[in-house]
């Protein structure tokens, strides 16, 4: 399993690295990754450490390159109660105050934090604030 959650708008050459990954994956290892959708954030404008933006378009033509047979699918906000009782490891007790609160006020602004977690949809992936993409060698 090789992930990369919200890694490949940031690299100064994206195809050279997904070629690395792609040869290093055996057979049945899986890809996931996840990028900023620009359709609907300015992802590269917005962030400075951003190289490139993403929608569904420009991230299918860069992963068809390489692979094929790749699923998308949409995901939407994390909700502050998901963050505190899935994270790994328990470490929210290792995170200073200041960063719960931080995030806390960060998921607050979010409009649907109704969900208990992750919203995760096959059905629209061109309209999710993430763009998830799936690969199985």
């Amino acid at each position: 399993l090789v992930c990369l959650y919200e890694v490949l708008e940031h690299l100064h050459n994206p195809l050279d690295s997904l070629r690395k990954i792609r040869k290093s994956l055996k057979k049945g290892a899986f890809l996931l990754l996840s990028v900023p959708n620009s359709a609907l954030i300015d992802s590269k404008g917005s962030n400075r450490y951003h190289q490139t933006g993403f929608n569904l378009d420009s991230l299918n033509k860069l992963l068809r390159i390489i692979f094929s047979d790749i699923r998308y699918y949409s995901q939407g906000y994390i909700s502050w109660k998901f963050f505190l009782k899935y994270v790994p490891l328990n470490i929210k007790k290792y995170l200073p105050s200041f960063i719960k609160i931080s995030i806390r006020r960060l998921l607050t602004l979010q409009s649907n934090l109704t969900n208990e977690g992750i919203s995760i949809s096959s059905e629209k992936p061109q309209q999710g604030r993430w763009i998830v993409a799936v690969y199985r060698k």
